[in-house]
C-alpha cells in the first residue's frame, strides 16, 4: 500500500488514474497506456537509468547520511531531518509535472477518529470538538514537525519559516489529483502495489503486471 502511495503522483503526472472516477472499475485505468508509461519510467529509474537503488535500505537514513541526493517524503520529514541530520542542507520542491501536474493529494486521508463501537463516543466527540481549534492545530503539529491543517495557520510564522512553505503553496495551486477513498482502498492499493514492486525488482514488464493487477482489483471491487 505504501509503495502505491508513493507511485501514484508519478501516475497522476502521466495523466493516469488507478480507478475509474466512480471507483467501480480498475481495468482500463490501472492498466491504461498512461499508467504503463508512468510505471515504465518509474522502473527505469532503478533498472535502466540507475539513478535510484533498492540497495540503500531505509530512504530516510540514506538521505540523512548523504548517500542519496533526492527523497520524496511527506511534511514530517523536515522535522526528522532537523532532529536526526541537522547538518544536511536541502531544498524542498513541488512535485514535477509531466503530461499533467500531480497535485497535492494522498492515497488515504490522515485524520483524528472516534471508534464507532466505543461506549464513550459522545464524550470522545466532545473532547475532539474542544481541542479542534487553530491553537491546538498549531501546537500539536509543531511538536510533530509537520504542517498544520487549519487555513488560519498556513501563513503563520512557523509555517513561513519552514523550507517547504513555497513548495506547499506551489502544490496547492495545482489541480486536485484523483482520490481513491473506497471502503476497500487498502486491498485495492495492495493489489496494485504488487505490480509496482514486480517492475522494480525485475520480475516482469509493466503492461502484463498491470493487467494482472487490474483484473485482481476488479475482483476485489465485485466481492
Amino acid at each position: 500500500m505504501g509503495i502505491t502511495d508513493k507511485f501514484l503522483p508519478f501516475a497522476h503526472a502521466w495523466g493516469a488514474r488507478m480507478l475509474s472516477p466512480d471507483l467501480d472499475k480498475a481495468t482500463g485505468y490501472a492498466n491504461s497506456p498512461q499508467m504503463v508509461a508512468a510505471l515504465t519510467f518509474f522502473g527505469d529509474l532503478v533498472n535502466k537509468d540507475k539513478v535510484a537503488s533498492l540497495a540503500f535500505g531505509n530512504p530516510e537514513d540514506a538521505f540523512g547520511q548523504k548517500r542519496a541526493a533526492v527523497i520524496f517524503r511527506e511534511s514530517w520529514f523536515f522535522g526528522w531531518l532537523k532532529k536526526n541530520a541537522p547538518d544536511v542542507n536541502f531544498k524542498v520542491y513541488a512535485l514535477p509535472c509531466e503530461k499533467a501536474c500531480p497535485g497535492a493529494g494522498a492515497l488515504f486521508p490522515w485524520t483524528d477518529l472516534v471508534y464507532k463501537n466505543s461506549p464513550n463516543k459522545q464524550v470522545a466527540w466532545e473532547f475532539m470538538r474542544f481541542i479542534s481549534n487553530p491553537k491546538d492545530d498549531m501546537e500539536h503539529h509543531q511538536l510533530q514537525g509537520i504542517l498544520p491543517v487549519w487555513t488560519a495557520n498556513l501563513d503563520s510564522a512557523y509555517v513561513k519559516s519552514r523550507p517547504d512553505y513555497q513548495s506547499t503553496k506551489d502544490m496547492l495551486a495545482q489541480a486536485v489529483p484523483p482520490t481513491y477513498f473506497h471502503p476497500k482502498s487498502n486491498e485495492l492499493a495492495t493489489a496494485f502495489g504488487e505490480a509496482v514492486v514486480g517492475v522494480l525488482f525485475g520480475k516482469g514488464q509493466p503492461k502484463p503486471l498491470l493487467d494482472e493487477a487490474a483484473a485482481k482489483m476488479d475482483r476485489i471491487l465485485k466481492d
